[in-house]
């Protein structure tokens, strides 16, 4: 690994140790203080073990952790969970069910009192951090009374009354359903822009990691590599990851009457179901293969709302016998779109054939 130097920023992580006989953690990296670094990797290649490490609950021999240039461990110092100025939010809520969602968020602070003296029930920190996390309704009942997503909106709560330096987030939507999912998404954004710090993101979703992160640490059989560029680190070459795509959007327009909200991609304009993004606000479209249909010619009154321009690059058969992925180009994106043989025989398609791409509108994710 690189030599420690005296000068360093964001979280620093020097790391190379055997976590078991099949896993080695890997990792020589600083991470920006501000924005969400996403953690990103298969199960078991060792990202629960670099937060545990970063927490102080694990402690791997040799290791090099900082932040803001205070020394959390190397040698000859070791800097004890409690004493870190951080918040760690796992997979399970792990509320106490002997107390109601309010004493549970205010627990937090009579552990971590050092941080921050002042908040209580009666300031301006914590109606806040209710009002953010809109948990206010349910603040007088107990854990065993609350949805999956009130329980963890209430430990990411809990988690922001202490106002950590580094909020880790390990996998928080995993244990929800699909719909606990998309009502706890749009929370994690605000958490996001709120907190000028550091967050990092566990998670195996890629659309959570496109719609969320603005840098992702990549993990292989233990070894981590960051990147600012998180397209090209989802799917690199031409063989992406169940050939999803990311694009950059940006919302232009509301129709309320239509429950709905326009973006602007690439010069054009999407139309899909309002999630409750600001007007002028960024954002990132996941976008799959198996969600895109093609056309020769304009379509006419067709249910499919949403029309790119496109580009053929090139065909690649499926092993299936049945489907071809085409790979295009959209104003120098690239999108893939999946098809059968016969279609794309019926269409003759071929490299450097310009068409339109059909998106279904359901299928965006902003």
């Amino acid at each position: 690994m690189r030599e420690v130097g005296t000068s360093t920023s964001g979280l620093v992580l020097k790391i190379d140790c055997e976590i078991n006989s099949s896993l080695r953690l890997s990792i020589d990296e600083a991470i920006p203080i501000q924005g969400l670094c996403a953690v990103y990797g298969e199960s078991g290649a060792g990202k629960t073990s670099l937060l545990r490490a970063i927490a102080g609950l694990n402690v791997y021999s040799g290791a090099y952790i900082s932040y803001k240039d205070e020394i959390w461990q190397d040698k000859a110092h070791f800097k004890q969970t409690h004493k870190r100025n951080l918040a760690y939010v796992m997979q399970e809520a792990n509320l106490l069910p002997h107390l109601t969602a309010k004493q549970n968020i205010l627990f937090a602070l009579k552990r971590r009192n050092q941080w921050n003296k002042k908040a209580t029930s009666d300031n301006v920190e914590f109606q806040k951090v209710i009002e953010l996390m809109g948990v206010g309704d349910c603040l007088d009942r107990y854990p065993v009374q609350l949805s999956g997503g009130e329980k963890q909106r209430v430990a990411l709560a809990r988690a922001l009354l202490t106002q950590p330096d580094l909020l880790l987030l390990d996998e928080p939507l995993s244990a929800l359903d699909d719909n606990r999912k998309a009502e706890l998404l749009p929370y994690i954004e605000l958490i996001k822009s709120e907190l000028q710090s550091c967050i990092l993101y566990v998670t195996h979703s890629k659309r959570e990691l496109a719609k969320l992160a603005d840098r992702v640490l990549m993990v292989e059989q233990g070894r981590y590599t960051l990147s600012e560029d998180i397209y090209s680190s989802l799917f690199p070459g031409d063989t992406a990851l169940a050939k999803e795509v990311v694009f950059a959007a940006k919302v232009v327009a509301k129709e309320p009457k239509w429950g709905m909200q326009v973006l602007d991609i690439a010069g054009r304009q999407l139309r899909l179901k309002d999630s409750g993004e600001r007007i002028g606000s960024a954002v990132n479209l996941c976008i799959s293969a198996k969600d895109v249909s093609l056309s020769l010619e304009r379509p006419e009154r067709s249910s499919i709302l949403n029309l790119l321009p496109a580009t053929v690059i090139s065909l690649q058969e499926m092993p299936d016998d049945f489907s071809i992925d085409v790979l295009l180009d959209v104003s120098g994106q690239r999108l893939w779109a999946s098809i059968s043989r016969f279609s794309a025989q019926q269409m003759s398609l071929e490299a450097g054939l310009d068409l339109w791409a059909q998106i279904k509108a359901a299928a965006i994710v902003a």
